[in-house]
């Protein structure tokens, strides 16, 4: 007669399956983090190649606002000699994760300048009237970008995704 019970190697059998499920698990969560980045990078991406063919096909110039977890487009009136911002989508207003913050970077004659954004909330607070605030990166009519270098990072961390214009 058997007695009741767990071989060792049954044991050890139950004991490398969970610990190759907790190896996946874990593996698969850090991956979803830089794939959030990546889809907020490659979202704004779009929407900028949008606005960008939108100043072509109008004739109007357009401008992205962003502040450091948030971004908003704008159209140039040229009656009101005014930004006017956009509400509607695809270029409405958007904010990031919590965990998540922009960081522009401007050519200049030094090399490069980190530019100072409104901190979270501060843009979207003034957007129906755009009061104080100007397009840190312009979509010209004639198909031309600001050039800029655009990361976005989580909160603690730099670097870990980026979109990048080069205004050519």
């Amino acid at each position: 007669m058997r007695e009741r019970g767990f071989t060792l190697l049954e044991i050890l059998v139950v004991l490398v399956i969970v610990a190759v499920a907790t190896g996946l698990l874990v593996a698969s969560r850090g991956d979803s983090a830089a794939r959030e980045l990546a889809g907020e990078a490659d979202r704004l991406y779009e929407a900028m190649q949008l606005a960008l063919e939108q100043a072509v096909l109008q004739g109007r110039e357009y401008g992205l606002v962003i502040g450091t977890a948030e971004y908003g487009f704008a159209v140039f009136d040229t009656d009101t000699r005014r930004w006017e911002p956009l509400t509607q989508r695809p270029l409405h207003p958007h904010a990031l994760r919590i965990d998540q913050r922009f960081e522009l970077l401007m050519p200049d004659r030094a090399g490069t300048t980190r530019v100072e954004l409104p901190d979270s909330g501060q843009l979207m607070e003034g957007w129906s009237s755009m009061e104080g605030q100007t397009p840190a990166i312009l979509m010209l009519s004639n198909g031309e970008l600001t050039p800029f270098r655009l990361l976005v990072n989580r909160s603690k961390r730099a670097g870990d995704d980026q979109a990048t214009g080069s205004g050519y």
